[in-house]
């Protein structure tokens, strides 16, 4: 969402901050409800979670193509190609000087080590830790989960409040 974000505000960065605090602040509060919902949603039945959250994915795919604007002009536009695309391609960036590649594992670090996101590998290492320990039930880890992400809530409020005082 951060290269979109950088395309929509890419003359105004005091706006880029703004807009990058709401959708932080969104995501946090989307962290602190969704734990609770997928819990409850889970004991009715547990391929309910997933098949809404397929739903909403496909919904806001659709209104990100419909709504949101193109800003690569046509003529550099360069389609998809499978032949030849290369996963690992991400390792150029370290090849790049040193404050990119200094930057890249920073990144790549706060990324694996941070433990938010339903993606991050230490966040399932998390629930199963917890699970193990307390033995707790679905809804008891939503609970869990949802008061953890509340405690991040107010850091994402600041951060918007302080980027439009700083400008």
């Amino acid at each position: 969402y951060r290269m979109v974000l950088a395309d929509l505000f890419r003359h105004d960065p005091a706006a880029y901050g703004r807009a990058k605090a709401k959708v932080d602040f969104s995501i946090s509060v989307c962290h602190a409800v969704g734990p609770l919902i997928g819990a409850w949603l889970a004991s009715i039945s547990i391929s309910l979670p997933w098949a809404i959250n397929t739903v909403a994915c496909i919904a806001t795919g659709a209104i990100a193509y419909r709504y949101l604007p193109e800003s690569l002009p046509v003529a550099q536009r360069v389609p998809f190609r499978w032949k030849g695309s290369n996963p690992l391609s991400f390792v150029t960036l370290f090849r790049r000087g040193a404050k990119l590649r200094i930057y890249s594992m920073v990144h790549m670090c706060q990324y694996f080590l941070s433990g938010s996101g339903w993606e991050m590998p230490t966040h399932q290492y998390d629930q199963m830790h917890t699970q193990t320990l307390f033995n707790w039930s679905l809804m008891q880890r939503g609970r869990y989960n949802s008061v953890r992400s509340l405690c991040s809530l107010p850091a994402s409020w600041v951060t918007g409040q302080l980027l439009r005082v700083i400008g």
